[in-house]
């Protein structure tokens, strides 16, 4: 499982994404030109739970998180 946090910016986002089972932190700044947060997020597999601490709407970002990754239906919504 991976937890993601996500700082976001108009923009930029500051993402940090802990794997519970390596316990492997990594840190990464994206920028919102071109296809690079498609890129980035892209590459999760598995169960990956997002955390997102939002300088401007959600809204702008779900539609991204939505087509990359799957949700499932039997967790919570927060």
């Amino acid at each position: 499982m991976q937890i993601i946090g996500v700082d976001l910016h108009t923009r930029q986002q500051t993402v940090a994404m802990l794997n519970v089972e390596t316990e492997e932190i990594v840190e990464n700044t994206l920028t919102h030109e071109g296809d690079s947060v498609r890129e980035s997020y892209s590459i999760l597999a598995g169960a990956t739970r997002v955390g997102i601490e939002p300088e401007i709407a959600t809204y702008l970002l779900n539609p991204t998180l939505a087509g990359i990754i799957p949700r499932d239906s039997d967790s919570e919504s927060h």
